[in-house]
Formats: structure tokens, C-alpha cells, sequence
């Protein structure tokens, strides 16, 4: 402020009459925090406010420069840039808006961490790192298999199977799969081994194999019905996709069948004979063949009793039988014959 002379009595104005007089602070500046440290937010809240306070009024505006880190995505996450914040002289505090973006995506709780670095008519004080947490709110994904079912030839070998999430997950997301159904033998008609897998972070899929084992049976087309289990980080379908099914087509040929022979010779008196039936390779299928008897120079009731009908051989049987009957009689005559033929195949040729 300024002292000045300006009235004089006995005296006149000698060469300074006006003096200046400045009075120095000897007040220490006020420091500077956030207030508070941290938070939890969920990531539908749209945004929070964060406040920086002094730790006294100051007669000086204030300001900090701050820089923004953090696991969470800026532009994604959330948004805020690297910035300034400014306190008026008077004021106690100043606020900074973070937008939080809200997205369908499953995720881990991520950190925005806001620093101060330079500071302006303040320093640091006890808190200069402010660090807020973002909830997620989404569900997890969920895991189906696309396609439901395959349909494969035996001879394929590898039969490649896919399980597919909604929709990506920021979590590693691991599951069980393994054989809860189907006719097919494992280790006879194919190899799958239960086991884990995982989906990595931002992946939507994975592809696991089953091995179909080719042989030369000629069988019935089979199954293999896969699930999954004991889900981490993802739910199971409730569709038609929480299974999948491996049909197994064979491409193998029937056997062929014969009889043992083609003549068969008997004693009349032997009271029956039995004729045999060969297949040229074992069956996975119950086999059957029909047969007509025919007279040569025998008579059927008279000579041999055999009615046309159908001999069956079980599965994985490679052999049947038919007994005809012989009737003994007192009659001196030639030998006589008949003929057994085959006419009708089921499952074989």
C-alpha cells in the first residue's frame, strides 16, 4: 500500500514524499487431494464426478495437470482425457466428470486410475492418485454346439466339432465335454477322450475332434451324443445346442452266405440230418435267408419232411443250421435227392 504526504504545516515537501510499503506472505500454499481416493461404480451408472479439495482456502487460483491409466479401455470404458483442472481463488475444491460406457460384453472389474502431475499455487497432498473401479453388469455368454449334429462315413477318419459362445467374453471361459449317449462302442467305433477346454479372452469358438474308427463289419449306422459340463465364465444353452450328435453311417458290404456244401448225403436211417449255412465274414446284423424245397427223385412227407421256411443267424455269428427230418422205410429203391435253395436275403447276399 502506499503512504503519502500531502498537507505540511511549517514544513514544506522535501524530495520523497510518497512511499510504498509491501507486506510479504510468510503462509505456506495449501495442498491438494482427491477426495475421496477411490470408488466403485457399476458400468450402467453413466458417470461420477471426481473432486479434488485443497486443504485450505487459497487467495491464489489453483490448478493440477492430471494423466488418466488404467486396465479399462478410454473410449470404450470409459472417457476421459488427460486434462487440467482449475480451483478458483476462494474456492476449496474443483470436479471432473467420467463417463462411463456401458456394453453387453462380460468382463473382470477394470480400474481408471487418474494421477496428478504438476501443480499450480498448491502440491501435493496425501492422496494424488484417484482410483475407480467399473462393475460389470452383464451376463455371462452362452456356449452351444453349431452345428447339433454331423453325419459321417465310417472311413472319414477326424469329424470336427465346434462350441460356440454368444457372444465374446473379455474372461477365459473353460468346460467339460464328454460322451453321454449314442450306440456307438468307444475304442471300437471311435476314440474321444473327455476333457477340458478353454476359450481364450475375445475368442467365440473352439474346435475339438473325434476319431472314427473304420472297420470291415458290415453294422448298423450309430451314434455318439457329446455334452458339456462344469461351465466357468459361461452358461449353458437351454436349446437344442447343449448336445451334438455324431451319426456314424457304415459303408461296409453285407456278407455273403452259402451252404457248407453243395451236396449233402444221409443214411434213411439216420433220422435227420442237418445242413450249414457260412457266412464269409462275421455280421453286426442278424442275418436271415429264406429257402424253397424242391423234389428230384425224393418225396417230402414220404422221404424227408422239410417245409420251405427261413434259417437266422444271430449277430456276430458267422454259421446256422437246418435239421430235415429222414423217414426210414422198409421200401428196397435207389437213392433219391431233393434241393434245398436259397431265394430271399435280409442282411446279407
Amino acid at each position: 500500500f502506499i503512504v503519502q504526504m500531502f498537507a505540511y504545516t511549517n514544513v514544506s515537501a522535501g524530495g520523497i514524499t510518497e512511499t510504498t510499503i509491501t507486506i510479504t506472505d510468510n503462509d505456506t500454499g495449501p495442498t491438494i487431494s482427491w477426495s475421496p481416493a477411490s470408488a466403485s461404480i457399476s458400468e450402467n451408472s453413466g458417470s461420477i464426478q471426481l473432486t479434488a479439495s485443497l486443504s485450505v482456502v487459497s487467495g491464489l487460483p489453483a490448478s493440477i495437470d492430471y494423466t488418466v491409466s488404467g486396465t479399462a479401455i478410454n473410449g470404450m470404458d470409459y472417457t476421459l482425457a488427460d486434462g487440467t483442472l482449475s480451483i478458483p481463488a476462494g474456492s476449496i475444491s474443483g470436479n471432473i466428470t467420467i463417463f462411463i460406457g456401458n456394453d453387453i460384453i462380460d468382463e473382470n472389474p477394470e480400474t481408471v486410475i487418474v494421477r496428478m502431475v504438476t501443480y499450480t499455487h498448491t502440491s501435493s497432498g496425501l492422496s494424488t492418485e484417484y482410483t475407480l473401479t467399473i462393475l460389470d453388469d452383464d451376463n455371462p455368454p452362452i456356449i452351444s454346439f453349431s452345428p447339433v449334429s454331423y453325419t459321417a462315413i465310417e472311413s472319414s477318419g477326424v469329424v470336427n466339432i465346434t462350441a460356440v459362445l454368444s457372444l465374446a467374453s473379455e474372461k477365459e471361459i473353460s468346460f467339460d465335454y464328454g460322451i453321454i449317449g449314442g450306440t456307438a462302442v468307444a475304442n471300437d467305433d471311435y476314440t474321444l477322450n473327455a476333457s477340458t477346454l478353454n476359450i481364450l479372452a475375445g475368442s467365440t469358438s473352439k474346435v475339438f475332434t473325434c476319431a472314427i474308427l473304420d472297420d470291415a463289419l458290415d453294422e448298423y449306422n450309430e451314434t455318439i451324443i457329446i455334452g458339456l459340463s462344469n461351465y466357468i465364465n459361461v452358461s449353458e444353452t437351454t436349446g437344442s445346442g447343449s448336445s451334438y450328435t455324431l451319426n456314424i453311417q457304415d459303408d461296409d458290404n453285407p456278407p455273403t452266405v452259402s451252404w457248407t456244401s453243395s451236396t449233402f448225403n444221409t443214411n434213411e436211417g439216420s433220422g435227420s440230418l442237418y445242413i450249414s449255412a457260412q457266412l464269409s465274414s462275421e455280421s453286426a446284423k442278424t442275418v436271415a435267408f429264406d429257402f424253397v424245397v424242391s423234389d428230384i427223385s425224393a418225396e417230402n412227407g414220404i422221404d424227408y419232411t422239410l417245409a420251405s421256411g427261413t434259417v437266422t443267424i444271430s449277430a456276430g455269428y458267422t454259421g446256422g443250421t437246418k435239421e430235415i427230418v429222414i423217414n426210414d422205410d422198409a421200401i428196397f429203391e435207389p437213392s433219391e435227392s431233393f434241393i434245398v435253395q436259397m431265394v430271399a436275403y435280409t442282411n446279407v447276399s
